[in-house]
């Protein structure tokens, strides 16, 4: 019937204040996980790590202690510091670490998932049910986040959630493409797909043109009740139309 969003703060500041003012505001919307983009990797040093420390501590204090954090590396860590951080951030319990090598680097995540503490998320940068079979014969994630329109679609996620099922991993589908994703979400049960991404400033973006909107109501996201995907155009939103010929 439902299921529960995970707030995707991309493009929002990671200032100690405005972070804890956005971590409550998401509280009180009944958001129960957030996910936080660092921007300090090992090139940062010491004072790269503390301020990774300090936005994790703050997320904490501000979500408490049953708040899932999700930190999102841009591809940019590497497997000592990831390892590292794992260590220092322990006391604050992040619930996933997500991209953290180069996506080429499968090796290097498949190590970081047998060694590292914290559960290793990723996989939006791998394409179609062979790529997404090659990662898990490798071991390389706990949690798979294959998008929607950029693995292959509707049926090609459907067929790599079938995959996921067989090696007992979960798919938390990257949150780009949401009229689609919803499709395959819904198809699923909630061991394989437990609970999904909402990118609160992109969506705006994404959706500002479409008539029926995607949007988590006190945490939760509801199955489609349109036709089709759902990708009707709001008409009162297009300030101007104009026909282009290619032919001339």
């Amino acid at each position: 019937e439902k299921i529960p969003a995970y707030a995707s703060c991309l493009c929002y500041s990671i200032e100690p204040e405005e972070v804890r003012r956005r971590v409550k505001d998401l509280l009180q919307q009944g958001y129960t996980g957030c996910k936080w983009f660092v921007r300090e990797g090992p090139q940062d040093g010491p004072d790269g790590v503390l301020k990774n420390i300090e936005l994790v501590k703050t997320i904490r204090e501000a979500g408490g202690p049953d708040m899932k954090i999700m930190i999102d590396a841009w591809n940019s860590w590497d497997v000592s510091y990831t390892m590292k951080m794992a260590e220092l951030l322990s006391d604050y319990n992040p619930y996933w670490f997500e991209e953290l090598v180069m996506p080429d680097m499968i090796e290097s995540s498949a190590r970081l998932r047998s060694m590292c503490p914290v559960p290793i998320a990723g996989g939006e940068h791998e394409y179609t049910r062979w790529g997404a079979k090659m990662l898990m014969d490798m071991g390389a994630l706990d949690i798979y986040q294959f998008d929607t329109t950029w693995a292959g679609g509707i049926s090609e996620l459907v067929k790599i959630c079938t995959l996921a099922s067989v090696y007992d991993v979960q798919v938390i589908p990257h949150g780009v493409s949401m009229q689609a994703t919803l499709q395959v979400a819904f198809s699923q049960n909630t061991v394989i797909v437990p609970m999904m991404e909402y990118l609160i400033a992109e969506q705006e973006r994404f959706q500002h043109f479409l008539k029926h909107q995607v949007k988590p109501i006190d945490g939760f996201i509801t199955p489609p009740d349109v036709a089709g995907v759902g990708l009707e155009l709001n008409e009162e939103r297009i300030e101007s139309e104009k026909d282009i010929d290619w032919g001339n």
